[in-house]
């Protein structure tokens, strides 16, 4: 992935992240039910964990109240990154490594290395190929059986890339008046590509009241 493609990308993010006070993250609850029971079961077992997209660190930070204990985060935002280091400071459980970049930092990550995986809402916010790639690393990265907590976001309409002025890139793939790219794929060709490197466990389209928007919420297991 070269970084030029998401500069816009980057800047979106940076905008978000620098508005928001670093905070001691202590309440195991992340706001949606069906997601607290995924984190439950991501954790359960799980010694280490990577977190592909990883923001503020808020999931990470979130399954170290429920029991993992070594940590990997990565994200292109560098405001995500220094707001996510800030906020290991002040985390009693875990340890935490945090890294700015993309996926040639997956590539520095050996094989079979890690227990489980987060992939939160960021596979399908990047150009498909790169995409490809971070599942390809995730599934040697993560050993036979770990767990992966997969999300992506709601499928666009027509009616909908049309409504918000969003660029039809080809290959179901956007580009959001954001700078956003969005990999806007119906869930049944989602389930082809995941059982290319996966079992899928579970899914589930949840909703998020507070944003009025549905996600969907795989859980994995690695072949």
């Amino acid at each position: 992935m070269l970084m030029n493609d998401y500069n816009s990308t980057k800047v979106f993010w940076n905008n978000v992240f620098q508005k928001i006070t670093p905070s001691k993250y202590e309440n195991a609850d992340l706001g949606q039910e069906d997601l607290n029971e995924a984190s439950k079961w991501l954790s359960n077992g799980t010694d280490s964990l990577i977190d592909y997209g990883c923001g503020s660190g808020a999931l990470l930070f979130d399954c170290a109240l429920k029991g993992t204990k070594h940590h990997i985060g990565i994200d292109i935002s560098t405001e995500a990154i220094i707001l996510a280091k800030k906020r290991a400071k002040l985390s009693e459980r875990g340890n935490f490594e945090f890294i700015e970049g993309s996926f040639e930092c997956l590539n520095q990550i050996e094989e079979n290395t890690m227990d489980g995986a987060i992939l939160s809402n960021i596979v399908d916010n990047m150009i498909p190929k790169d995409s490809e790639l971070v599942l390809r690393n995730i599934h040697r990265i993560v050993h036979p059986g770990g767990k992966i907590l997969f999300k992506v976001n709601p499928v666009l309409t027509e009616e909908q890339i049309k409504k918000f002025n969003i660029k039809d890139l080809g290959n179901d793939s956007l580009l959001e008046t954001t700078g956003l790219y969005l990999w806007n794929l119906e869930t049944e060709k989602w389930c082809s590509i995941l059982e290319q490197y996966f079992e899928i466990y579970f899914k589930k389209d949840i909703y998020y009241k507070q944003h009025e928007q549905h996600n969907r919420l795989f859980l994995l297991i690695n072949k």
